[in-house]
């Protein structure tokens, strides 16, 4: 399998192997402005899972673009491994 430059699978060769299907779930730092020029920023795990890192990227997307309110701005944000859908946990 091949590796990004993290040491980590790479998404595209994990998307395109259908034997191990896995959980992905989206995080993002989230920054929010308030009334006044205060500010405040948390890590936000969204609550759906995905299939692939693929979907992920998009829903990440979608949120930047169209859910999140004015006063909101998503600053980092990535797709995470969870599991494997395979594992046994112990």
């Amino acid at each position: 399998m091949a590796e990004d430059r993290l040491g980590q699978p790479d998404s595209k060769t994990l998307d395109a192997k259908a034997e191990d299907p896995m959980i992905v779930k989206a995080m993002a730092l989230v920054c929010t402005v308030f009334v006044g020029g205060d500010s405040k920023c948390v890590t936000e795990f969204y609550p759906k899972t995905f299939e692939t890192m693929q979907e992920c990227n998009v829903q990440l997307f979608q949120w930047r673009m169209y859910e999140l309110p004015r006063n909101k701005k998503i600053v980092l944000d990535d797709c995470v491994i969870t599991s494997y859908k395979h594992e046994k946990w112990k």
